[in-house]
């Protein structure tokens, strides 16, 4: 049930599942209709002020950790630092071309010592075709290989064809990947040259073009309007189950018999319950930083998170230094990993992303969704139904599983306020960025930042 104010923004929502279990949320709005508080589920309070353009300058998560946010004349974050009470954690800075894409981040601690630098350079297509990492923890990928350097390579049809990935200790993978005579995009094979990597991989799929066998043999099912149902391994062992609303949210996934409880707004997920565990997620926040997990007993632990290319585009599933779990059936006990790119839910169970709520699949190591865009082309814009962003996961995000965005944190172009919808479209309504109602729950995505995570 839901309840509004006056002016229409949402002030109330309960959601009944079954007959014992009971959520519910409040929001708070400021006189021109910006989000200035919001209590989840957990009753964990998310508090935002905003500067004089309607830009969030600083974000307090349950009274305790903060973020603060700089931006240059352009209306872009070039900056986000990161306290716990009065004590400076860390700062996350970035750089951007002539073009508006992002092509430098950087990570110091709080005595401005580098622990992190990323690098993007793109095709004239704006497409990220190189990417450079430094940093005190080398990034490991699905493999166990510590990443250095990724190149890509794309086709007519925005495919990812070729990969070269080269390691810290000097040696090269190069993945090809094979297109279908049925579909040009429509992968169906991957080769790989290093040994650490299987030679062939052959995937399999439905008449309605979704994944049924994916790169490790995994059984995948679909219901009938073609969400994941089911996810089985290669000796048909049933891992998880997914469950959705009226509505076609995903609302619940099932593994060995425990059930977790995944809340969201707008397309990302602030909430997790499983059993007696609570998890709150600052919405805005993705584990691309530094993360912070806070147990029953009240310790903080920090570790360090995937970059945004890991976690969204290139494969990289695992870090050197990470909390390990010790119940990997409750998504509470993968609280430290369950946020990935862009802040939105990866699913402890197989590594993938449920986006739109549930709507469609996107597998990071295949790089490119399980299902074809019931949106493409005309709806979302882009030509291959199976691809991320047109080749840009960097600058920009796509939480629907539609279409791409710019975060609105970007600068718009003077044509494109003009335009009622479109991918570039930062206001609401074809009003400019910052006029209007927008929800914070989609301004902060330019950025990594904090995840604090509470069990209550």
């Amino acid at each position: 049930m839901r309840e509004y104010l006056p002016s229409g923004f949402l002030t109330k929502e309960r959601t009944q599942i079954g007959s014992k279990k009971q959520f519910s949320t409040q929001s708070t709005y400021s006189v021109v209709g910006k989000l200035k508080t919001y209590t989840d589920v957990h009753s964990q309070k998310l508090e935002i002020q905003y500067d004089q353009f309607g830009r969030p300058k600083q974000v307090v998560q349950g009274g305790k950790p903060k973020n603060e946010f700089k931006y240059d004349e352009f209306g872009r974050e070039i900056e986000r630092t990161v306290f716990t009470g009065k004590e400076l954690l860390h700062q996350l800075g970035q750089t951007y071309n002539e073009m508006h894409l992002l092509i430098n981040r950087t990570l110091k601690d709080s005595k401005s010592i580098l622990l992190r630098e990323e690098s993007f350079e793109y095709d004239q297509q704006y497409r990220l075709i190189d990417y450079k990492y430094q940093g005190a923890q080398p990034m490991v990928d699905e493999a166990g290989q510590n990443i250095q350097r990724q190149q890509f390579s794309f086709d007519k049809y925005e495919n990812l064809v070729k990969i070269v990935n080269t390691f810290q200790d000097g040696s090269q993978n190069t993945r090809k990947n094979i297109f279908g005579s049925e579909g040009p995009t429509q992968l169906i094979n991957i080769t790989n040259t290093h040994k650490e990597y299987a030679s062939e991989i052959a995937l399999e799929y439905d008449r309605n073009g979704c994944l049924i066998r994916d790169e490790q043999g995994r059984r995948l099912n679909y219901d009938a309007k073609g969400r994941l149902s089911m996810v089985s391994d290669a000796k048909d062992k049933i891992l998880s189950h997914h469950c959705y609303d009226a509505s076609g949210k995903l609302v619940c996934q099932k593994a060995d018999g425990i059930a977790s409880f995944l809340h969201c707004r707008n397309n990302k997920i602030v909430a997790l319950t499983c059993g007696g565990h609570k998890i709150s997620f600052p919405p805005m926040l993705k584990p691309t930083g530094v993360k912070f997990h806070r147990r029953k007993m009240g310790a903080l632990r920090l570790v360090f998170g995937q970059t945004a290319i890991s976690q969204s585009w290139h494969g990289l599933t695992r870090r050197n230094r990470t909390i390990s779990s010790t119940n990997s059936t409750c998504l509470m006990d993968m609280g430290h990993q369950a946020l990935g790119f862009n802040g939105q839910w990866r699913d402890p169970t197989t590594s993938w992303y449920h986006l739109g709520n549930g709507c469609r699949v996107y597998n990071p190591v295949l790089m490119r969704f399980h299902s074809p865009d019931q949106w493409s082309p005309f709806l979302s814009g882009e030509i291959n139904p199976y691809g991320y962003c047109l080749g840009d996961p960097i600058s920009h995000i796509d939480p629907t599983g539609h279409r791409k965005q710019q975060p609105l944190s970007k600068p718009l172009g003077p044509l494109q306020v003009t335009f009622k919808e479109g991918p570039l479209l930062n206001g609401p309504e074809g009003q400019p960025p910052w006029t209007g109602h927008v929800d914070y729950f989609d301004t902060i995505d330019s950025m990594p930042g904090l995840q604090d995570i509470r069990d209550s």
